[in-house]
């Protein structure tokens, strides 16, 4: 059975939206990339001469630590925007990976780096639940 893959115009909608995606991601990560930079330039300025408390100090720590996550989760999604224009690229955007059909509209416009159908992330969002039950 061969899938209907998406028209070209279709494409280069997906791809304007990708691309739009892939700037904002771009921005935040600017963004939380400067926030770390000062972060660390205030930490080791001239405050760092006064008497810090150890709760503060804590809490700075929690707060580069919280920063350093949001930057690996977001280059992770970039990382999967860039894979979708990769695919946009080459004609197969909007094929499950899994089942070879092709993915809903509504699901590509709220999750535009999807690469499985709604029905297999759902399979294989049970098989993971399953596979950590059993780590317990």
């Amino acid at each position: 059975m061969s899938v209907k893959l998406l028209s070209k115009e279709e494409l280069k909608d997906y791809e304007e939206k990708l691309l739009r995606e892939r700037q904002k991601s771009l921005d935040y990560i600017s963004k939380l990339n400067d926030n770390q930079k000062d972060s660390v330039r205030e930490s080791s300025g001239d405050a760092s001469a006064y008497a810090i408390h150890q709760a503060d100090h804590g809490s700075d720590t929690y707060y580069r630590e919280n920063q350093v996550l949001m930057l690996e989760k977001e280059h992770k999604y970039l990382r999967s925007i860039n894979a979708a224009l990769k695919r946009v690229y080459e004609g197969t955007y909007g094929v499950c990976e899994i089942c070879g059909k092709r993915i809903q509209p509504k699901r590509l416009e709220y999750v535009p780096n999807a690469t499985y159908c709604i029905e297999c992330r759902s399979a294989e969002d049970v098989k993971d639940k399953k596979k950590n039950r059993s780590k317990r």
